[in-house]
């Protein structure tokens, strides 16, 4: 009875222990699912979800504004593009008017070389007529001498004989007495030879004067050659020319996309800064748009009538140095008592090389003024474009 009533409790405890745990977990359950209900909403016809918590964001003085857009930069392509154009674009102007003004001088060398060359040659012709007057008398003179010796002489018969020299007769009928039985042989050979003197001075003289403008033309022409030679547009300004023109592009499509940002933008930004450079920037495009209109073809020619001109004034130079040369040894004491016809060639080479000389001088002349016409179309463009950027 006793081991019987043991097994009894026993069963009792098991059974209490049993029922208190089921309870036990019954209430956690619905706990939990109590919790989960309250925190997802109840919708009719859906299921439950649950949601998870995010940390709250803490907003700080670098994040941007709500519903603020971000700032455009308008202000730096522009500014470095007009910078890079002010860089490459000045100077050019200051380049090209001193070659404009080399070639004015020029001009202006050579067109006295040409006066010089045609101041020689007119004096070298009337220096011939003299010597042919006083190659005339001087023949006049031997004839005298020859009547002499032959004895044959008489008044009449050099009348006859001096028709030709009218003057030398009227000038011996104003200052001599006259006599139709008179013999005015001596009288009138002395009045040649007064002529031949003061002839011959007149002729040195000239001859004089032909030397130095001839001496004149070659120096001009000289200096013609060296100055033409020197004013060409050099390799380092045809790539100042394109650089300027490079940086007049990208000025320009820089100014287009700033343009077209400050339109997206207007009304979000301040674009007033923007403007003032925009307006800059259009001044200097439209004031440099000329340069891209400037050829190779016209700056090559430029070149090519310096070189022209150049080798006109080396040819003049040479040739008036001959003439030069020539009237010095033409008017010398030697070749004027020469006999023969030395002297007379001299001249006649001489006035010959003048002529040339000074046709010279005047090509030269008419190509440095043809360079000046050609330079001033690129000076045009040029003081534009820096007219532009200052």
């Amino acid at each position: 009875m006793r081991i019987l009533s043991l097994i009894i409790i026993g069963l009792f405890v098991s059974g209490s222990c049993l029922a208190a745990s089921r309870a036990s977990n019954t209430g956690v359950s619905a706990a939990a699912s109590k919790s989960a209900i309250s925190m997802s909403p109840i919708r009719t016809g859906q299921p439950a979800t649950t949601t998870t918590t995010q940390p709250l964001h803490t907003q700080t003085a670098s994040d941007p504004l709500p519903d603020q857009p971000e700032p455009v930069d308008f202000a730096t392509p522009l500014i470095t593009a007009i910078e890079a154009v002010r860089m490459a674009c000045d100077g050019i102007a200051s380049e090209i008017n001193s070659m404009k003004t080399l070639a004015g001088i020029n001009t202006a060398v050579t067109g006295v070389g040409t006066l010089a060359g045609g101041g020689a040659l007119t004096t070298g012709l009337i220096k011939q007529s003299k010597d042919t007057k006083m190659q005339e008398l001087k023949d006049m003179l031997d004839a005298i001498e020859k009547r002499d010796a032959s004895n044959t002489p008489g008044a009449e018969e050099a009348r006859n004989f001096y028709e030709v020299f009218l003057d030398l007769i009227e000038l011996y009928k104003e200052n001599s007495e006259t006599s139709a039985n008179r013999d005015i042989t001596a009288d009138v050979k002395k009045i040649a030879e007064d002529e031949i003197k003061e002839l011959k001075t007149q002729s040195k003289s000239l001859g004089n004067w032909r030397t130095g403008l001839l001496a004149g033309n070659t120096a001009t022409s000289v200096a013609g050659a060296v100055i033409a030679n020197k004013n060409k547009v050099g390799e380092d300004l045809k790539a100042d020319i394109d650089s300027c023109r490079l940086a007049v592009s990208g000025l320009s499509r820089a100014h287009t996309q700033a343009m077209f940002d400050i339109a997206a933008n207007s009304g979000a930004v301040d674009t007033s800064d923007a403007n003032i450079l925009m307006s800059t920037a259009q001044k200097m495009i439209e004031g440099c748009r000329d340069l891209d209109f400037i050829s190779d073809s016209q700056i090559n020619s430029i070149n090519k009538k310096s070189n022209a001109a150049m080798w006109t004034a080396i040819a003049g130079a040479t040739v008036g140095a001959a003439g030069t040369v020539t009237s010095v040894m033409a008017n010398t004491e030697n070749t004027r008592d020469s006999d023969g016809n030395k002297e007379k060639n001299l001249n006649t080479a001489s006035n010959v090389l003048a002529g040339g000389a000074a046709a010279a001088s005047l090509v030269a002349t008419v190509l440095n003024a043809t360079q000046i016409s050609a330079i001033n179309k690129i000076s045009e463009a040029a003081d534009k474009c820096q007219g532009a950027i200052e």
